[in-house]
């Protein structure tokens, strides 16, 4: 299985006036389909897998591998912090989730999908998920460019923005 699940940009900002319960239906719904495709590409169902597919599911934030195990543990699910790293790998090579990277301090994990880029606060390290109006398709004369001039094929990017969010300032 190594198609990516894209669904996540139709979240963006579309539900804000729909109903909690609505947003939460459709949540289930893509965690059960992402379930669903891994077990018949057949992947074991475990507990771990199930509670990890659901938590990326329902949350437009990038996670850190401890928040995973807190979140998890919170749900009464057994944990350790092996099978959680083990997983997060497993999760990365289906195409279900990619790795963000803000700083050398630590990675966070999201949902795969639309690229898009983070807003980050540096003191409490809040990210929100921001989407600029004509900024990737500059980026994409960049990479263009940039993939010509130094013989370098199929370049991408990262791009962060760093601030203070609100409760900060």
């Amino acid at each position: 299985m190594s198609a990516s699940y894209t669904n996540r940009g139709k979240r963006q900002g579309h539900f804000d006036k729909t109903p909690l319960s609505c947003v939460l239906y459709l949540y289930m719904n893509e965690s059960k389909q992402v379930l669903a495709d891994l077990k018949k590409a057949g992947c074991r169902m475990t507990q771990l897998r199930q509670g990890m597919v659901t938590l990326f599911c329902s949350t437009d934030k990038p996670v850190s591998a401890a928040e995973v195990m807190m979140t998890l543990l919170k749900q009464g699910i057994s944990v350790n912090k092996t099978s959680v790293y083990r997983e997060l790998q497993f999760l990365e090579q289906q195409g279900v989730i990619k790795t963000v990277l803000f700083s050398a301090e630590e990675a966070r994990y999201e949902r795969a999908g639309e690229h898009h880029h983070h807003v980050v606060c540096r003191k409490c390290n809040t990210v929100q998920d921001i989407h600029a109006e004509g900024v990737e398709d500059a980026l994409s004369g960049v990479e263009r460019s940039i993939g010509r001039g130094n013989h370098f094929s199929e370049v991408s990017h990262s791009l962060e923005f760093f601030g203070l969010c609100n409760k900060c300032t």
